[in-house]
């Protein structure tokens, strides 16, 4: 692996371990707030992560498996 291509690759990792706490934040944060009781943080991100999945995965392939 060239200097180039591991530098790009630690800055994803970073990138992703940013995105990925801040996405858990925010689905903590509004599961809290929309639902009088407790919602698992796991439940409530996947409620919103799979229709994102969905619509990326369309936008790659073209079409819905």
């Amino acid at each position: 692996m060239s200097g180039t291509a591991a530098g790009l690759a630690k800055t994803c990792f970073f990138g992703s371990n940013l995105l990925g706490a801040a996405y858990l934040l925010m689905a903590d944060a509004l599961a809290r707030k929309l639902f009088s009781m407790d919602v698992p943080v796991g439940i409530f991100a996947g409620l919103l992560g799979a229709p994102t999945f969905l619509l990326v995965l369309r936008q790659i392939r073209g079409a819905w498996v």
